[in-house]
């Protein structure tokens, strides 16, 4: 929901005097690839050290 969505819900003193919205989902177009990046980031404090013991 962007700021120009203007919330079409009712909010009421309670939950059953309430009543939710959420706005459609956007979707991508009918041939768009399915893509998911995964990065596994492994450069943690073991090789610092070795980097570190090879310069003593």
């Amino acid at each position: 929901m962007s700021s120009r969505d203007p919330f079409k819900g009712v909010i009421g003193r309670t939950t059953e005097d309430s009543t939710p919205w959420w706005p459609e989902p956007k979707r991508t177009v009918e041939d768009s690839p399915n893509v998911v990046v995964i990065l596994f980031d492994d450069l943690g404090f073991s090789l610092l050290t070795a980097i570190h013991k090879h310069n003593i």
